[in-house]
């Protein structure tokens, strides 16, 4: 959580947001994947590939995520929640739960994917072990399409930190 956090503030300040939005998603990134809560361990902890089935039961993750943080009006609430709702959307249309493409995906939505999804690629999980630094960057850039491509630029301008918080 505090890689998450610590990265997707450093990616948005990289990327020119307004240092008040900086500092809301340094705190709204923690709660991306409080829906996981919703999923049944069996699967979020299953050490070989998911079945379809079960990577189904995974992206509801995303609307369970929203449902558990609400709609209070809160700035940083209102941000966890577009983060959680949309962290799992991809630039060209083809991520979920609702295939948002482009500028229709929050800006914080995006932030916060790269930033997971390095993440999740550079730490151990059931299923397999870490990636190094130079694995995870060759992997997402191989899947490039899936971000705005400046976001994404600013993100390779600043890993280096986010190497060094890895280890």
């Amino acid at each position: 959580i505090l890689r998450v956090s610590i990265g997707c503030r450093m990616l948005a300040e990289a990327a020119g947001l307004p240092p008040h939005q900086v500092e809301l998603i340094r705190y709204a990134s923690m709660m991306h994947d409080i829906g996981k809560i919703g999923v049944a361990d069996r699967i979020l902890l299953k050490p070989m590939k998911l079945t379809p089935d079960e990577f189904e039961e995974i992206k509801t993750h995303c609307q369970y995520g929203v449902d558990i943080i609400g709609d209070h009006p809160a700035d940083v609430t209102q941000m966890a929640r577009d983060i959680a709702y949309t962290h799992h959307e991809c630039w060209d249309g083809k991520g979920y739960p609702r295939g948002l493409q482009g500028e229709a995906i929050p800006i914080v939505g995006r932030i916060t994917a790269i930033i997971d999804v390095y993440d999740a690629l550079t730490t151990t999980r059931s299923y397999r072990g870490a990636m190094s630094h130079e694995e995870a960057l060759a992997r997402m850039s191989e899947t490039s399409h899936w971000w705005r491509r400046e976001i994404f630029e600013a993100f390779m301008r600043t890993v280096g930190v986010l190497e060094a918080l890895a280890a």
